[in-house]
């Protein structure tokens, strides 16, 4: 957890052996990180990544090319050399210090430059709560060696929003790790809200190809968008998905009217 503020940053590192564990983030600064914030939104618009709240992508004349590509790089060097690097050899340190010898040890350079990336050693992740994370812990719920069941959802072409190119692509090659039975494809109009609430507990994996509405006025009214309406936050929320263990987003273009409000997706 990064707490971001103009008096100080921290990052909490909570951990089942050594608890709740305090570490200051003396190079980091809010200034810094809303500096990073629009350099990234930025080279994100440059490379039509982001689109407008009309639907319309926005041109930016500053940044193409080799400097678009450069902006990108240079705030993912900043936040590894002030923030990933840091926690993560504070978390090595941690390891180092328990008496757990199986656990893996951690080694990463200091230098961005050296090809060495937070996936290396640990998935991202985002939660809405911290009980949920928990229990998603607590007990492998499938044999590992069985593959799991998929459900896709995609929508390559909603009505008044931009086209999702290689949607249908994108979900014969997920199929192809997946058994037949043990997958389900909902797209266009098969796709639809109650539909998709239906299927979504019966399986361990749900990747969802489609847009995102961000609700700025109301966060839980925030909204992926299928073939017949949008399916909300609140609603997934009452949602009991107690085999769903991983849910992937792929190819979401948030529309929001501020710019300034950051673009996250919940999922409970």
């Amino acid at each position: 957890m990064l707490n971001i503020d103009q008096s100080r940053c921290d990052a909490i590192i909570l951990s089942s052996l050594h608890g709740i564990n305090h570490f200051p983030l003396p190079k980091l600064s809010l200034k810094q990180v809303e500096e990073l914030h629009l350099n990234l939104l930025s080279s994100l618009e440059a490379s039509n990544v982001r689109v407008d709240h009309n639907g319309e992508h926005k041109s930016i004349q500053l940044a193409r090319g080799k400097q678009r590509g450069d902006q990108f790089k240079s705030v993912l060097a900043e936040l590894w050399s002030k923030v990933v690097q840091p926690v993560l050899s504070e978390i090595e340190d941690m390891l180092h210090d328990s008496a757990e010898d199986h656990l893996p040890h951690i080694t990463c350079s200091k230098d961005p430059s050296d090809n060495i990336k937070l996936s290396d050693f640990a998935v991202s992740s985002y939660t809405t709560m911290l009980s949920a994370m928990l229990n998603s812990g607590h007990q492998i719920k499938q044999d590992p060696r069985e593959k799991p069941k998929v459900l896709i959802v995609s929508q390559p072409a909603t009505l008044g929003l931009n086209p999702l190119p290689g949607t249908e692509k994108e979900a014969t090659a997920i199929q192809a790790y997946t058994s037949l039975e043990g997958s389900l494809h909902l797209m266009h109009h098969n796709a639809i809200v109650d539909t998709v609430k239906n299927e979504m507990n019966k399986y361990e994996i749900i990747h969802l190809t489609c847009h995102g509405i961000q609700d700025t006025k109301n966060p839980l009214d925030s909204a992926f968008t299928l073939y017949d309406g949008r399916l909300k936050l609140h609603d997934l929320m009452k949602l009991s998905l107690e085999n769903a263990e991983l849910a992937f987003l792929s190819a979401m273009r948030t529309s929001l009217k501020n710019p300034c409000i950051l673009q996250l997706v919940c999922l409970p």
